[in-house]
């Protein structure tokens, strides 16, 4: 069976698969390969949006803006534009297999995301793992590009045994600067994956630190001024009460880790 063959026959799998399927994200195998049918989503409400922009603004933290994602075929044609964009660059994440006007396909890069890697390995697995995360986002920015959510649930465990990265449905380097834009990618990637680890917040600092300071200086700087101002919310977390909530035991541990990492810098 020839090439052009091949691929009339995937695009008719394609096809099937996505009338198939209700749900926005889904996946087939065709002939030995995984596919991940995309759907666009409907736009989201702009509150969250709102909330994040004020507050980096209130604390002056403009890597830290909110984005609106709009939904529908602008978010659809964002998506493919960067995935387009990173896949050239020699970055690990999805290759387009096919767009049209409702949904696109991708490769599968994978099943197991380093939210859940983390979640179920204990140190010093935990560890490796998360500086193999570190490592990878320090050669993202190396080529000169950057990420999007850089939250670890994003980040896939490929068959080549590195750090795969996914969803892109926003560009951050569309209202920010590339320094803002990669020193947005260190913090979030710190929210997602500290909380996970079982290690004191003076390690993880020293840790991040030490890979961070494989950055260029403004990416550098830009960190640790966040951190200096997410330090000072240590107020909101007073006493050791243990939060249930994902959101609040994140957002406790990433103060933290700020805090240990301001206080690192400036010895």
């Amino acid at each position: 069976m020839n090439t052009k063959q091949q691929d009339i026959r995937l695009l008719h799998a394609i096809e099937y698969q996505a009338s198939l399927s209700n749900n926005r994200i889904s996946s087939f195998v065709f002939e030995g390969k995984t596919y991940i049918i995309k759907k666009q989503r409907e736009s989201r409400s702009k509150i969250g949006y709102v909330i994040l922009t004020s507050i980096s603004k209130l604390l002056r933290m403009p890597a830290l803006q909110g984005i609106h994602v709009s939904g529908g075929k602008k978010t659809q044609d964002t998506e493919v534009r960067r995935l387009k964009a990173l896949f050239m660059a020699d970055i690990l994440v999805p290759q387009i297999i096919y767009e049209n006007e409702l949904y696109f396909v991708m490769s599968c890069m994978g099943d197991k995301s380093f939210d859940f890697i983390l979640k179920s390995t204990q140190n010093p697995s935990s560890i490796i793992h998360w500086e193999q995360i570190l490592k990878a986002i320090v050669s993202v920015h190396d080529k000169g590009a950057y990420l999007s959510q850089a939250f670890s649930r994003n980040m896939i465990l490929h068959e080549s045994h590195e750090v795969a990265f996914i969803d892109f449905e926003d560009d951050p380097g569309m209202i920010m600067s590339l320094h803002l834009a990669q020193a947005r990618d260190w913090l979030l990637c710190i929210l997602s994956t500290c909380w996970r680890l079982d290690v004191d917040f003076k390690t993880q600092a020293q840790i991040i630190s030490n890979h961070l300071s494989q950055e260029r200086k403004e990416v550098q700087e830009e960190v640790l001024s966040c951190a200096s101002k997410i330090a000072s919310l240590r107020f909101l977390f007073r006493g050791k009460k243990r939060y249930k909530k994902r959101d609040l035991q994140s957002c406790k541990v990433l103060i933290d880790v700020m805090n240990e990492l301001k206080q690192l810098s400036q010895r």
